[in-house]
């Protein structure tokens, strides 16, 4: 399982699942598993997210910052 592999690797820290749910189809089937140094744009997101909800984000929110970043990485295809 892509989790258990991600919790065992030792670039991951403090790895947190914030919605687990069953899905049909990958949302970002096209995206590879690769650092690329700091992602300020989505770490600003997931700031905002954070102050709103507390420590344990409402599924809708944490559904709305899904659509955004799929929204972006359609943007930048």
């Amino acid at each position: 399982m892509l989790m258990a592999d991600i919790r065992t690797d030792r670039r991951h820290r403090d790895v947190q699942i914030l919605l687990y749910e069953e899905i049909e189809i990958r949302e970002f089937d096209g995206w590879a598993l690769a650092y690329n140094g700091s992602a300020q744009f989505v770490d600003k997101l997931i700031e905002v997210l954070a102050n709103r909800t507390g420590a344990t984000p409402d599924p809708y929110h944490l559904h709305r910052l899904i659509q955004c970043l799929a929204e972006f990485t359609r943007y930048l295809q």
